[in-house]
Parts: structure tokens; C-alpha cells; sequence
């Protein structure tokens, strides 16, 4: 059977509840300002599955997820544990019809796109499909399919583009499958891979 599979750094709970409580006064605002979400179909990633992607693989076979954790423990083998800083939240894209806020990340370094980068291509020898697009890490919170008062939620959303939401060590990579439900998605995790260089 085939699974759809994504790779992950994971959050601690403290960035968790502080971005879910940020989306909390966005929704507080609209409310006061009288804007209801009638008419607007999007889906809030709940606080326990926030993360920040590092590649999704599509359906996976699940004869072939133990070939995956090999391949991606070896990759994280050779990289340091990272702190990530949550940084503040956009809309997305910046003009045009929403479709997305998001939480956006930093990493000092540069060797959270480097891990990216070394991800895709290991992969890649195995038949995943390599994104071209430059990485741009990020941690999904709403995903909008229509929105009827878009310019009020990007006036909402504005106030928080500068805001901090803390700081994530990240000592490891999640391999996660994602099963997708009435109730929305369920995650479990097939492995983690750690980051010891």
C-alpha cells in the first residue's frame, strides 16, 4: 500500500501554542471588525501538526519507507543539530487570491538548506522527484480555498510579520506519513533521523 510521505523538522510546544494563539487574535479581530468566515472555506492546521517541511515524497510504497529512513539517516548524519527562529506570519501569495498564511523561519547558518539540498538529491537517486523551485522554509498554518474577506485577513495578518514566535532546536529529521480524513489530516511517524555531525 502506498502512503503519502513528507520529511520534517519538528516544533517544540511552546512555538506551537504561541502560533496557535497568534491565529486565535487574528480571528478575534476579524470578529470585532464583524467579518464572519461565511462563504470562506479554509482548513487550520491544527497545533499538533505543525511543522516545517523539508520535502514531500508523494505516495510511498511501504515496502520501500525503510529504504527512505536509511537514506535520510545517512544524509542527517552528516549535519549538526539546527535552531530554527520562528519569525513572524504572511499571507500567501503576497497579492493575488489567498491561499495560505504561514509562519516563516530563519536559519542563521545556511545549513537548513543545505540538509534540504542534500535531502533532495539522495533522494532523487532513488525516483523522487526533485523540486527545482528555491527552498523557502516556512510552517504552514491555514490552507484558504476561498476566501471572502481576503483583504481583511492580510490587514489582520500584517501586524505579525514581524513578530517572534521562538526558537526551535532541531535535533533530528521526522519521516512522517500523512493520512488524509474527513477530520483532516493524521500523522504518524515512520522514523526520525538524527542530526549528530
Amino acid at each position: 500500500m502506498a502512503q503519502r510521505t513528507f520529511l520534517a523538522l519538528d516544533l517544540n510546544d511552546a512555538v506551537r501554542a504561541a502560533l496557535a494563539n497568534a491565529w486565535a487574535e487574528v480571528e478575534s479581530a476579524l470578529a470585532e471588525e464583524g467579518v464572519t468566515f461565511a462563504n470562506t472555506k479554509f482548513s487550520i492546521v491544527p497545533p499538533e501538526n505543525l511543522h516545517v517541511t523539508l520535502q514531500f515524497l508523494g505516495d510511498v510504497e511501504d515496502d520501500l519507507l525503510p529504504d527512505v529512513l536509511d537514506t535520510v539517516r545517512a544524509v542527517a548524519a552528516g549535519f549538526p543539530p539546527m535552531y530554527l527562529g520562528v519569525t513572524g506570519l504572511a499571507c500567501q501569495p503576497a497579492r493575488g487570491p489567498l491561499r495560505m498564511v504561514w509562519a516563516t523561519v530563519a536559519e542563521k547558518t545556511g545549513r537548513l538548506a543545505e540538509l534540504h539540498a542534500a535531502l533532495q538529491g539522495a533522494l532523487a537517486e532513488m525516483g523522487f522527484r526533485k523540486d527545482f523551485r528555491a527552498y523557502q522554509p516556512h510552517i504552514t498554518m491555514v490552507r484558504v480555498k476561498f476566501a471572502r474577506e481576503p483583504r481583511a485577513i492580510r490587514r489582520e495578518v500584517a501586524p505579525m510579520e514581524r513578530r517572534s514566535f521562538g526558537t526551535v532546536h532541531c535535533p533530528h529529521v521526522t519521516i512522517y506519513t500523512s493520512d488524509l480524513t474527513p477530520g483532516g489530516s493524521v500523522y504518524a511517524v515512520v522514523g526520525r533521523a538524527c542530526l549528530h555531525a
